[in-house]
Parts: structure tokens; sequence; C-alpha cells
């Protein structure tokens, strides 16, 4: 598990900016990590740095872990999924409550 914060990324972009060459550095940066909101600029992150470290997978949890309530509390699905990392759906469909996952 790696976690780069904001200073972190930035500087490893930065790097990785500079060695491609690109005609403007800083624009791209922006586009990396804008200043505001941007989905598709974290995706485009993670996959990043993820292929820097030689990463066979990544792994994302974000937007949906705030609104998800069982009996009033808040629930965080980050334990059920730390326990399918590298496995396959089909074999971890049965330790879930529910599934629309097709057994083929």
């Amino acid at each position: 598990v790696h976690h780069f914060d904001e200073a972190e990324q930035r500087t490893f972009l930065r790097e990785v900016i500079a060695r491609s060459g690109v005609a403007a550095p800083e624009r791209v940066l922006d586009l990396m990590l804008p200043s505001r909101v941007s989905y598709g600029a974290c995706t485009n992150r993670a996959f990043l740095i993820a292929e820097a470290l030689g990463c066979a997978s990544v792994h994302r949890r974000d937007s949906d872990s705030r609104y998800q309530y069982l009996d009033g509390e808040p629930v965080f699905p980050f334990h059920h999924e730390l326990m399918a990392l590298g496995r396959r759906a089909a074999e971890v469909a049965g330790l879930v409550s529910r599934s629309r996952l097709d057994p083929a």
C-alpha cells in the first residue's frame, strides 16, 4: 500500500513532466493536479503513479465511502475490500450479502 499526499504527488508529477519534455509543463501540472475537484485528474494520477511504482493493480476507495449507513452508523467497505484484493470477483462473491455478479 502506498500513500502519496498532495505535496508528494506534486513532486512526483513535476519530475515526470520534466522528463517528458512536454512544451507546456505548468499546464500539464495544472491538468494533472488542479486546484479544484477533478475526478478524471485523480484517476489519471493514480494510474500514472501505479505504473511508475510497478504496481500490478490499483485500488481506490474514495467518493462512495461517506454516505453508506447501517442501523444509523456509517459503514466503510474497506475491510471487505482488503480481503478481496488479488482475488477474482467470482472467488469473493460468496463472501458478500448481495451480489449482481453473473456466476459465469
